[in-house]
């Protein structure tokens, strides 16, 4: 059977541990080893390590992407301004581009209601029939909040195109009603 040890014993073999364990140094407990505050810890770096790298992959994709997204985009716009005639000649510069059109149908403000049925054709050279584009505007007074009338309208029409011959085309506008 062991013999048990006192308690005087026990005391004495306790301080005898901390004073061998008194001025040990302990890994990263130095202030020279310290970055701004931060001890060097090897179980830190495993657990920093894998996000560090996503960070790190990341940053390399989003640059890719940056560097090969900040060409030219397709989208091409046009401005033509109709001057009341029924058919437009533009010239399509490029091909196999994607072209933004844009058109506004102006209303009279004075004499409200007002509705149009906006057809926009696109013509080749040869007044052939590539595409059509149809939209109902309107413009209205409704009562508001403040016991007054406001004007609501809807009188744009957008459309894009891919077009895939340059060349001259027409456009013929027709607003029904």
């Amino acid at each position: 059977m062991p013999s048990r040890t006192s308690y005087e014993e026990r005391e004495r073999r306790r301080e005898q541990f901390y004073q061998t364990h008194k001025n040990v140094k302990r890994p990263n407990a130095s202030d020279s080893d310290s970055f701004f505050g931060f001890v060097y810890d090897p179980s830190r770096k495993k657990s920093v390590g894998p996000l560090a790298l996503i960070c790190y992959s990341f940053t390399i994709l989003f640059f890719l992407m940056w560097l090969f997204s900040r060409g030219e985009t397709d989208i091409t716009s046009l401005r033509i301004e109709s001057n009341g005639s029924s058919m437009q000649k533009i010239t399509i510069p490029k091909q196999n581009k994607i072209y933004n059109f844009k058109m506004e149908q102006f209303f009279d403000s004075y004499s409200v209601p007002q509705y149009s049925e906006l057809e926009v054709e696109l013509l080749d050279a040869q007044f052939g029939h590539v595409y059509t584009f149809y939209k109902d505007l309107w413009q209205e007074y409704h009562p508001n909040d403040e016991g007054g009338s406001s004007l609501y309208s809807d009188r744009e029409m957008n459309f894009e195109l891919a077009i895939e011959k340059k060349g001259t085309y027409y456009l013929r506008v027709v607003s029904h009603n």
